[in-house]
């Protein structure tokens, strides 16, 4: 079945096939398993420093580059999104385009915050801070919210009964991921 994406927005589409759902459905879910690996990773250090759990040396160490991989990772998978994926989603889909769109904007405020964030767990890697969790904990509030929010609404936005309202299967097929 190949179903035709000029649907209106509000017109009753006809049921997915299994095979239809699985293609129209595959991004989101990729997505979501990266996604869900960013949300593991942010409770993680979240949970730590809202306990203010004593860590050894050993532990603050690992815990300290846990952080910092957590924000090259964000960083590198927006960047990625930005040059790749957005721009194609977006010839078609409002949510994606960088003036229109909120999840270009969402991706701006969580880096702002993960510029700070990651700034301080440098500074405290490298001896010119010392680690205090409320300081990590102050840092995670300024961005944790939106980062929440942009993990869920993007993957919302990419699953399959909103995506087949724009894209046919064949071009679902055609998209290089």
């Amino acid at each position: 079945m190949t179903t035709d994406a000029s649907h209106a927005a509000n017109e009753e589409l006809p049921p997915l096939s299994k095979e239809d759902y699985k293609l129209y459905n595959n991004l989101a879910e990729r997505m979501d398993y990266v996604h869900t690996h960013f949300r593991h990773t942010w409770t993680f250090l979240w949970e730590t420093v809202a306990a203010e759990k004593r860590l050894s040396e050993l532990e603050l160490s690992v815990f300290i580059q846990t952080g910092i991989d957590l924000a090259r990772q964000l960083t590198g998978h927006h960047r990625t999104e930005e040059r790749l994926v957005f721009p194609i989603l977006g010839k078609k889909m409002v949510e994606f385009r960088p003036d229109e769109g909120p999840l270009l904007g969402q991706h701006e405020k969580i880096h702002e915050g993960i510029e700070v964030f990651e700034t301080y767990l440098r500074q405290c890697q490298n001896g010119k801070a010392t680690f205090e969790p409320s300081a990590l904990r102050e840092r995670m509030e300024s961005w944790g919210e939106v980062l929440w929010t942009h993990l869920d609404q993007e993957v919302a936005t990419l699953a399959a009964e909103n995506m087949r309202k724009y894209w046919s299967t064949d071009e679902i097929r055609a998209m290089p991921w």
